[in-house]
């Protein structure tokens, strides 16, 4: 097998660049290095050392040498591959998990973990997800197999946050079949998590366009039009909202030890509003006025909460529509929280208005991303969608104590701290969209402040 070391040549950099999961293409990269690695037939399973003027940083990157679909570089007469695009590759994946081998490396040791749900059936079939995302999935049989690109020492919510709903009986995720998990004297990393592929399945964001952009071909004039998108939106969000207070309530009653609520205090919520005020600046695009005069109202509203019955639990933390998938019935998915978080912040419990906030505003962009609902009637919509989300979740959630109806008197927090943070995404990503998240800063600040 070939040396490690030298297939780091300026190819392959570069084409590790290049990837849409390598987080640090702004920072300077003044060297790479192998951390650790694993021979697997004919694949080596990398993990890199990046080290930039920021800091050093590490990436998971299995290479094939010899064959494959990618080809990186070609040195001394050695062909190097992306690994990640061959089946040879996920055969030998999840040969490791069946067996549950441990690899040894020069600091570490990479162990193949299976679960009590794991069951595998080879169907032969294979499939990359191509879509530009922060990890690498393949589909194999009946198995979804995440690789994880950018690495970090401690849980991953992703896998631990699946085991605890499932073996608690929310059985609206697919089933965690298993993890690889690297070991060292630093501590664990997890490169890979499996789970349960879903047949026949789509996300709500792409159901909910193409059921949409169905209605509007086929409606016979405007009224016809609105009252369907109405009813198939407000029912969707019903489902939604109950499916959401079922997900919160288990992971309040799980009574496992790193899920066990805890109380809120005050400076919780300033930390959200400090958040909001920060972003809101940042942006440049808010007048010094606006945001004073929401900052006070902010004050007000969070000094006038009542704490002795709020609690932080384990939440989704990067919750809307696309981490719906459905196929007969809604699966949960994706658990990591937001990307953009180091790991250990996102494990730690949270206020669940939270994750309410992340799908209102996921339901907001669908309504204003619509070309066929007139402007003037978006705001009507978008009420009636957001009132039937929050009635169905307060009926699982208010009905048994775990949360006091009054805090839902703060959600203009959560969601202008939501608002806030897309702002600052379109200002960077889509310049285009940045009128979604400014109509609802916009809106929040009539409601407070006028």
């Amino acid at each position: 097998m070939i040396n490690p070391e030298s297939i780091l040549n300026n190819e392959v950099i570069n084409y590790i660049k290049s990837r849409r999961w390598f987080s640090n293409k702004n920072d300077e990269i003044t060297g790479v290095s192998v951390y650790d690695s694993f021979n697997v037939d004919n694949f080596l399973l990398l993990i890199l050392k990046f080290q930039t003027n920021m800091g050093s940083y590490l990436y998971y990157f299995p290479v094939s040498i010899g064959s494959g679909e990618i080809l990186i570089s070609c040195q001394d007469n050695n062909k190097i591959y992306d690994a990640f695009y061959s089946k040879d590759y996920a055969d030998a994946i999840l040969r490791l998990f069946m067996s549950e081998t441990e690899l040894k490396g020069k600091n570490g040791i990479l162990g193949f973990i299976k679960t009590q749900f794991f069951n595998f059936n080879n169907s032969n079939n294979f499939a990359t997800i191509r879509a530009e995302q922060s990890n690498s999935s393949f589909i194999m049989g009946n198995i979804i197999c995440k690789n994880y690109r950018f690495l970090q020492y401690g849980e991953n919510p992703d896998i631990r946050m699946s085991v605890v709903l499932i073996k608690n009986g929310f059985d609206n995720v697919p089933a965690p079949m298993g993890y690889a998990v690297y070991t060292s004297r630093s501590g664990n990393i997890y490169l890979i998590n499996i789970s349960e592929y879903i047949y026949n399945s789509i996300d709500l964001w792409s159901y909910s366009n193409k059921k949409i952009s169905s209605i509007c071909s086929e409606a016979s004039d405007y009224s016809e039009l609105e009252e369907k998108i109405k009813g198939f939106l407000t029912g969707m969000a019903g489902d939604l909202g109950t499916l959401t207070g079922r997900m919160h309530r288990v992971l309040f009653y799980s009574g496992e030890e790193d899920f066990i609520p805890v109380l809120a205090t005050m400076d919780d919520f300033y930390s959200v509003m400090e958040e909001t005020i920060n972003n809101l600046r940042e942006s440049g695009l808010i007048e010094n006025s606006i945001i004073e005069s929401l900052k006070n109202k902010l004050n007000i509203m969070i000094k006038g909460l009542d704490y002795t019955s709020i609690y932080k639990i384990r939440i989704h933390g990067d919750y809307h529509l696309g981490q719906i998938i459905y196929s007969e019935k809604y699966y949960v998915i994706d658990f990591e929280g937001e990307p953009l978080r180091k790991l250990s912040e996102r494990s730690v419990r949270q206020i669940p208005l939270r994750d309410v906030a992340g799908m209102l505003r996921s339901l907001s962009y669908l309504i204003y991303s619509s070309s066929c609902i007139r402007p003037d009637d978006i705001n009507e919509i978008l009420d009636n969608v957001s009132v039937k989300f929050v009635n169905a979740y307060k009926n699982v959630i208010c009905s048994i104590g775990i949360m006091p109806e009054y805090l839902f008197n703060s959600i203009d927090l959560f969601l202008l701290q939501k608002a806030s943070y897309e702002l600052l995404y379109e200002i960077k990503n889509r310049p285009s969209w940045i009128g979604i998240p400014l109509n609802e800063i916009k809106r929040i600040y009539k409601k407070l402040c006028l």
